[in-house]
């Protein structure tokens, strides 16, 4: 039987190669969800004219097989006793039973109260990247504002 530095020897090489390319993947995706959640959070913010909202920003940690642990933000909103929930489902996502997606998806985050859901879906082969929205039984969305903020209605009524 091998000792596990012997074992840590055989994988070392292995994890360089595949260890750089992880973290670019990763930090890639982590920028991605930090910068929706933050301009959310801003939408957010400036609809709530009266401050009936409560707004939580928090971590969300996740582990995924080709990129490994990170952390991104988060956010759940409150509106009385209805609660949404914005959260990344993972960077590698299977998006094929989707009709209608112009591009390859990849990265999911989630709008959620529980019951219904909106999920927002990176298109990495558009140029520079974009975000759409797939409501269920709304079809395929454009992640803009008003779109986000029907959702937000939707969810929360």
């Amino acid at each position: 039987m091998k000792s596990l530095g012997e074992f840590l020897d055989e994988h070392a090489a292995q994890q360089q190669e595949t260890g750089e390319v992880a973290r670019s993947l990763r930090e890639a995706w982590v920028r991605n969800v930090n910068r929706v959640v933050a301009g959310i959070e801003e939408w957010l913010r400036s609809a709530d004219h009266h401050g009936i909202l409560d707004i939580y920003l928090h971590d969300v940690e996740k582990r995924e097989e080709g990129i490994g642990y990170y952390c991104t933000r988060g956010i759940t909103v409150r509106l009385g006793a209805r609660e949404v929930a914005v959260a990344p489902v993972a960077r590698f996502v299977v998006a094929a039973s989707l009709v209608g997606l112009p591009a390859r998806p990849d990265g999911r985050i989630d709008i959620t109260n529980g019951e219904s859901r909106y999920s927002l879906y990176h298109l990495a082969d558009c140029p520079e990247g974009r975000w759409v929205m797939v409501g269920e039984g709304k079809g395929l969305l454009p992640f803009d504002r008003p779109h986000f903020e029907a959702a937000m209605q939707d969810l929360l009524g």
